[in-house]
């Protein structure tokens, strides 16, 4: 019997490259693009003959707290981004890919559910050319810029859609949480030692986490659940063997053990369900809204 030699690439960790194929990634690439103009911007001092009104339209972030302004390569940060993306690429074994970015936030359907939708973030000072370099993607690269809904939510419907069609790429765990499959995070921290994965979710956890979620809220998002009960006891209402309606009294059940109410949860439902995108007769996407409507097997409904 002869010995065969098979060669074997591998990736800069160390892990086998996969063969390429031809599913789609289909990234939720806010992150991506955040932490490329993060990485690289650099902070400059506002002298006393600088107008702060001119530093602002000629695109420069300020923080006139602390005196400094930040400025930004563009292009280094297009270049930081696409090694990213080619990096993702090649760990997934996808040639294709889509990358989807949130626009303007203000417009998304979730602030018309809630006016303190992320209203912790009022004062939060973005990278530089985080919108310059999301608009120069969208003329170089196959990119695409939401408003009216965020990109974790494009990318959670287009997965539903059509799950054969693509390989879900976030590194959210509300988006790679609410979807059957197997998913790829990119998240990655030489601090702190984390390598990008692969994800695995059951329909069982799929299903279960919207209203996981819902009971624990997400607080970097502004949602607040029900105070005191955390991830753990989150869990002693809800379980994933329950059908929906049944995780839906367990939510309700812990609203109300802290004095809150079903609206209350309906609310924060809403807020936290990556799954309310959806099409009309016509095809187009429209934005639904979820309320407490079950079929006779405790599946909900959506109406």
């Amino acid at each position: 019997m002869s010995n065969r030699i098979v060669d074997i690439d591998l990736d800069k960790d160390g892990e086998v490259i996969p063969q390429k194929h031809d599913k789609i990634a289909l990234i939720d690439a806010d992150t991506l693009i955040y932490t490329s103009c993060l990485n690289i911007q650099e902070e400059n001092y506002i002298m006393p003959d600088d107008e702060i009104d001119e530093l602002k339209e000629q695109g420069f972030v300020v923080d006139e707290n602390k005196g400094i302004y930040f400025s930004i390569d563009i292009e280094e940060a297009f270049r930081r981004a696409e090694e990213k993306l080619e990096t993702i690429l090649e760990k997934t074994g996808c040639i294709m890919y889509e990358l989807h970015f949130t626009g303007n936030q203000k417009n998304s359907f979730r602030y018309q559910f809630y006016k303190d939708y992320k209203a912790n973030r009022r004062d939060f000072i973005p990278p530089a050319g985080l919108q310059q370099l999301k608009e120069l993607f969208l003329e170089r690269r196959n990119s695409f810029i939401h408003h009216k809904w965020e990109a974790d939510d494009i990318v959670v419907y287009k997965k539903n859609k059509m799950p054969d069609n693509y390989i879900l790429v976030a590194v959210d765990k509300d988006v790679l949480n609410t979807v059957e499959g197997k998913h790829f995070n990119y998240y990655e921290s030489i601090k702190h030692n984390k390598k990008q994965k692969w994800v695995e979710v059951s329909a069982k956890q799929a299903r279960m986490w919207p209203y996981y979620q819902c009971i624990i809220g997400d607080t970097s998002d502004n949602i607040i659940g029900p105070k005191g009960i955390g991830p753990k006891r989150a869990l002693k209402f809800i379980n994933e063997d329950m059908t929906e309606k049944e995780l839906w009294a367990g939510v309700v059940k812990a609203y109300e053990s802290k004095g809150l109410t079903e609206f209350d949860a309906i609310v924060n439902m809403n807020l936290v369900n990556m799954n309310l995108l959806a099409d009309d007769e016509d095809g187009n996407i429209i934005i639904r809204k979820w309320y407490p409507d079950f079929d006779e097997e405790g599946n909900h409904v959506w109406k």
